[in-house]
């Protein structure tokens, strides 16, 4: 599983982009969780409808039911270690990155996908390449 679109919730009202390709990436977006969050979204965004009206009524076939599974405890996950898992995995980036360095087709991908994750980037970092 890839989590191919995320976006804070103060980005989603309203969506910077309302075009086709905003549209299309809400219209094959598959939530397995928080399927009412993602008709909000919809909502808040009328334009997505013109170019994709089934968004209207989206299918809760793969929507996990939250009661169905425990949650971990919130303790497990202490704050003060985000710091630490961002260098981790800025860390882990650079490795792989440097591991694929006399790959040409392997740093086009990387340089083709990052282009177009640009618009929906999270945790752009300036130095990230």
């Amino acid at each position: 599983m890839t989590a191919n679109l995320i976006l804070e919730r103060s980005q989603c009202h309203p969506l910077l982009r309302q075009d086709e390709d905003m549209a299309f990436e809400v219209a094959m977006s598959r939530p397995v969780f928080g399927l009412d969050v993602f008709d909000q979204v919809v909502q808040a965004n009328p334009a997505l409808l013109d170019h994709f009206p089934q968004l209207r009524s989206r299918s809760p076939a793969l929507v996990i039911d939250p009661t169905s599974r425990a949650r971990l405890p919130a303790w497990l996950f202490p704050s003060f270690l985000e710091g630490v898992a961002r260098r981790v995995g800025g860390a882990a980036w650079h490795y792989m990155q440097w591991t694929r360095r006399g790959k040409p087709e392997a740093l086009a991908r990387v340089a083709y996908v990052r282009a177009t994750m640009q618009p929906y980037s999270l945790f752009d970092e300036v130095d990230a390449t």
